[in-house]
């Protein structure tokens, strides 16, 4: 920790959404924030301004918070609109940071990449999920694509994946991710393993009573089951 003090180092989270925003991921990297905070690193989140309520700028628990536009809600046309004004953010940000970790990869990854490589910072890339990597994410979804969309969506891929896989670290979450890491060309060095778990003091299961009663006070219907 002395050391963390007498040499500042400097953080930048890149995602999509964060605070008010409430979900897996804001709170993961909330907690980190958090936590690296307390170690005396200067942490700084660029993100999404979701609503024109959400302030450009802020301060929260000491994480440096800044929101991008477009403010549009949740729709996905935003995640495409933001990239300009994000790389924006990083190069207004970039002496406030040496790493920048990106929590996507589908599109904020080639940001993190590229502003690490121009600026000498250290990338890290964060998959949430299986699919980020081999670009399977496209297709999770709704009808299959043609062939020849499916053909289109592989040579952009393939393009977007060249960049990278020069980053410095990727980040998996889980044994799965890791092995969609290995298949997609990731050096096996460069892959940090830290899975996801639970509290299970916090979270544990209780007796049938105990449920009961906790349905109960929370105003849920009591099931047999």
């Amino acid at each position: 920790m002395a050391a963390l003090k007498n040499h500042p180092v400097g953080v930048c989270f890149l995602l999509e959404d964060f605070y008010p925003i409430v979900n897996g991921a804001a709170i993961q990297i909330m907690l980190l924030a958090e936590r690296l905070v307390s170690l005396g690193v200067r942490v700084t989140v660029i993100t999404r301004q979701i609503k024109p309520e959400h302030p450009p700028y802020e301060t929260i628990k000491g994480i440096d918070v800044v929101r991008v536009k477009p403010a549009i809600g949740l729709r996905r046309i935003g995640k495409y609109l933001m990239l300009a004004p994000a790389l924006f953010a990083l190069i207004r940000q970039r002496h406030n940071y040496q790493f920048v970790i990106a929590c996507n990869m589908r599109l904020l990854g080639m940001l993190a990449v590229v502003m690490a490589k121009v600026f000498g910072k250290t990338s890290l890339l964060r998959a949430e999920c299986c699919g980020e990597l081999d670009g399977s994410f496209v297709t999770q979804f709704g009808s299959p694509p043609s062939k020849y969309k499916l053909m289109c969506i592989e040579i952009l891929i393939g393009l977007r994946n060249l960049v990278l896989l020069r980053a410095d670290r990727f980040l998996s979450i889980s044994s799965a991710i890791t092995k969609e890491f290995l298949s997609g060309g990731v050096s096996p060095e460069t892959i940090i393993e830290i899975t996801n778990g639970i509290d299970i003091e916090r979270f544990a299961p209780v007796n049938h009573e105990t449920k009961l009663r906790l349905k109960k006070k929370l105003g849920l219907t009591a099931k047999k089951y």
